[in-house]
């Protein structure tokens, strides 16, 4: 259940807000995390 909303927050957060759209700005830190969470979802 904590894997699926983890990869979820790297599909929304990541993947679909901060490079799609470009909604927010996110340091390296953050966006390693992300980017870590979005693999984790096999997109």
């Amino acid at each position: 259940l904590a894997y699926g909303f983890a990869s979820g927050l790297g599909i929304t957060a990541g993947a679909h807000r901060l490079w799609a759209h470009k909604s927010y700005s996110a340091k390296l830190p953050l966006r390693i995390f992300l980017a870590c969470l979005y693999c984790g979802a096999g997109q």
